[in-house]
Order: C-alpha cells, then structure tokens, then sequence
C-alpha cells in the first residue's frame, strides 16, 4: 500500500476551492464537495460532488449545461495543477466510499 504525503491533498483542496470559488455554478447546483482519497489502483484522488437540486426527467439542455459545468470545473483544476486525478460525479446526494471506487474505475 502506497502512503501519500498528507500535503498533496492540502494543496489540492485550497487549489480546488480556489477554482470552485472563481466559476459559477449553474442553477440548481446545490453544493460542490471535494474529498480526498485514492482510486483503484492508489493513485491520490480528488472526488469532487457536484450536488444538484432533485429533478425527475432532467432535460438534454439541463445535462449539457451540468456537463459544460464539470468540464470548466476539471480544466481549471488540471491547468492549475492539481496533483491527484478530479473524479466528477453529478448527484442528488453524495456517495457511500464503496459507490465511490466504482467511479473511479470507469
């Protein structure tokens, strides 16, 4: 098992909320969460929530403009350098550690 240095993460929390702090989010996003944490193989990972407001038949133009969100949110991230991999789950409601891991393996 591989030990990653705690100051990894710091940084990439503060990096991560710079960014969340300087994109706007789209109506209905309700909170953007960041965790710490390693995917499948170990590797250091970001798991980022994208927490949205309950929606039962969400339209096409709502999940592009979600998607177009993400995408801003793990191109600011990966052009200011975060270290560990941003995973992106859009979501009503936050994920248990072992939902968590199958993300990371797609």
């Amino acid at each position: 098992m591989r030990v990653i240095d705690q100051s990894l993460f710091d940084h990439d929390k503060a990096l991560f909320e710079a960014v969340r702090d300087s994109v706007p989010a789209p109506e209905g996003v309700g909170a953007v969460v960041f965790e710490e944490g390693e995917d499948s193989y170990g590797d250091p990972a970001a798991w980022i929530w994208v927490m949205v407001k309950p929606e039962l038949n969400p339209s096409n133009k709502r999940i592009s403009i979600l998607n177009a969100y993400v995408a801003r949110l793990r191109d600011e991230l990966l052009d200011r350098g975060i270290k560990s991999y941003p995973y992106f789950t859009i979501t009503e409601s936050r994920p248990r550690a072992s939902e968590r891991q199958r993300v990371a393996r797609r």
